[in-house]
């Protein structure tokens, strides 16, 4: 497992502004800073292939919003033109503290 400090630096330097929104259509958007690994695999989902999409972003920007809470299923995620929807997101710890989010997702279009 890689340390704070050293995820922050990954997400920081390859990492892009995406944004996140609770799934209700009026809910307030949040810009995070967020790495996504290319996608290298895909799965077979009704006959067609799906690709998982996988972002992970330091708590930091989520912490500034605490309005906002924790990204869950459904949750929505903006990478440029592309939407994806959350199918769960894992916090990442420290200790007892958390530190950042794994979100995983579906979508693409």
């Amino acid at each position: 497992m890689i340390g704070i400090q050293r995820r922050r630096r990954l997400i920081r330097r390859r990492g892009r502004i995406m944004s996140l929104r609770h799934a209700a259509p009026e809910s307030a958007m949040v810009k995070i800073m967020a790495y996504a690994a290319p996608v290298s695999t895909a799965f077979l989902t009704d006959g067609m292939p799906r690709q998982a999409f996988i972002a992970e972003i330091t708590h930091d920007e989520l912490a500034r919003a605490p309005s906002y809470g924790r990204p869950s299923a459904g949750d929505v995620i903006l990478d440029g033109d592309r939407r994806y929807t959350l199918t769960d997101a894992c916090p990442v710890y420290d200790g007892q503290q958390i530190v950042g989010w794994k979100l995983i997702a579906a979508g693409g279009t």
